[in-house]
């Protein structure tokens, strides 16, 4: 699909980060992320998120073109 453009090649690469997540046995409205140790030192706190804004979703593309 290139052919009659000056473009050797293309490549589109899409990415997102935390769109969705399923924590069992957690509150509905808690704020669940597995990276996120907001109580401090302990094994017991990992993951649990309190008095913090929700987890962003990001969302990414790249669109890589070579002459």
């Amino acid at each position: 699909f290139l052919n009659g453009t000056p473009f050797g090649s293309a490549s589109l690469t899409l990415s997102a980060q935390n769109i969705w997540h399923m924590a069992w046995n957690f509150p509905g409205g808690a704020n669940f992320d597995p990276e996120v140790m907001s109580f401090g030192a302990g094994n017991n706190s990992r993951g649990w998120d309190a008095m913090t804004g929700p987890t962003a979703k990001k969302w990414g593309a790249t669109l890589s073109l070579t002459f």
